[in-house]
Formats: structure tokens, sequence, C-alpha cells
């Protein structure tokens, strides 16, 4: 009987113990959770751990695509891959590129390069958010590779309409189309001090040309430095 005592009274001493430091169990709180610590709480629920990066795109290809008439001939070759970066807020990020299936592969090992570097990137989301507008997802500064449409003011189709060229950062990365200050988004910068900004010497460049990419901040005449493609504009 007094050994049964001694053990009780050790495990109500142990239960006095961790209610100091916090026990929740159904004795000192009737709507907290048990404390797994305490042997007199009758169920043991898993902590919740906070996510360990934020989700700024989760979609299907499916709902990638949706809103715009493709080609099937183009269709049937997207893809979409998953991608993590940095964000300007320093914190760990998941987005999603809508691509060609042949370049998959290169952007997921350059993407994991900047990862590594902590090069950082605002968002990477599909277009299709941006109602299939490019204005909008560069004024937005996202980071995105599959669009449907026009070279910006021809008339063939840009290689982004075959998910083959991927734009980065673009208001920290404008397109230059009359001389120094004409620049798509109308309120991009280009300032190579700042951060998530691709300068030529850059590993970003780095990474792209060794790949056989080129990058539009390397044109002769209009620079596009937000610009990658891996088979010309």
């Amino acid at each position: 009987m007094s050994k049964n005592l001694s053990t009780l009274s050790l495990v109500l001493a142990s239960c006095a113990l961790v209610s100091s430091l916090g026990c929740n169990n159904q004795f000192a709180s009737t709507d907290a959770q048990p404390c797994p610590a305490c042997p007199l709480c009758p169920e043991v629920k898993p902590l919740v751990e906070e996510p360990t990066e934020i989700v700024d795109s989760d979609i299907s290809l499916e709902e990638a695509l949706m809103g715009i008439e493709i080609p099937s001939g183009i269709r049937d070759q997207l893809t979409i891959i998953d991608v993590k970066y940095i964000g300007y807020d320093r914190r760990r990020h998941k987005g999603q590129l809508v691509c060609n299936r042949s370049v998959a592969g290169d952007l997921s090992l350059v993407f994991e390069k900047m990862y590594r570097d902590s090069f950082p990137i605002d968002k990477v989301i599909p277009v299709v958010k941006y109602n299939w507008s490019d204005s909008l997802s560069m004024v937005d500064n996202n980071t995105s590779c599959f669009n449907f449409r026009l070279v910006e003011g021809g008339y063939s189709y840009s290689q982004h309409s075959y998910g083959r060229a991927v734009d980065i950062n673009p208001r920290n990365n404008p397109y230059y189309i009359g001389g120094d200050t004409l620049c798509l988004p109308v309120d991009g910068v280009y300032d190579t001090l700042q951060a998530g900004t691709i300068a030529p010497l850059s590993n970003v460049v780095r990474y792209f040309r060794a790949l056989g990419w080129q990058w539009g901040g390397a044109w002769r005449g209009q620079k596009d430095y937000q610009h990658f493609s891996r088979y010309g504009g």
C-alpha cells in the first residue's frame, strides 16, 4: 500500500512540476489541449508546428491555364513546376512556374541555385492570377514564364508563348523600350545596388548561360534585364 501511495505521490508531483511549466492537462484547463508530458492527460495530440515556408501558389496545370485559348500543340508541351525561393521578406517561399517541358529541368536547376544563394525573388505566380495581363504581372513584380502573347510592340509570338522564357523581378529588372527612361513596367527602376536586381556579373546570369540561355540584359539594342530565354526573344 505504501509503495502504491509513493508511486501516486511521485506521479502527482511530476504533474505538478509539468503544470508549473505550462502543462495544459484537463485538470489545469477544461478547454486546453492535453500536455503530452503529463501522465494524467487522457489523450496525447501532436503539436502543430509553424509552416516552414510561405506558399504563394499551389494550383494544378489545368487551373493555371484557365481563361485563355491556347493551341493544342503548345498546351500539350506545358507543365507546371514548384520552385522555392527567398522572398523580399527574407522568408522561405514556394511558388509555381508554367513552362515548356523541354526547359523544366533547366528552370528547376537555376531556381534551386538561386535559392541556395539566397537571391531574393518577390513572388512566382502563374499569370492566370493576373487575368493573363503581362502588364499587371510586371507591375506586381511577379516572376513568370508562360504567357500566350505577342512580343512587346511586335507581331510575332514571344518565347513566353511557348513557355521557354522567364522574367525575374520585372520591377527591379525592367525592359527599356526607349533609351534609359521609358521602360516596362512603367515604375521599374534598374539599380544594381538593390536586392533582386540582375547585373551582368550576377550568378543568375552565369547559371542560365551555362545551360545555353540568353539574357535580355546583354542585348545590343533594347535592354530587357528581367528576361531569360532558351531560344532567343
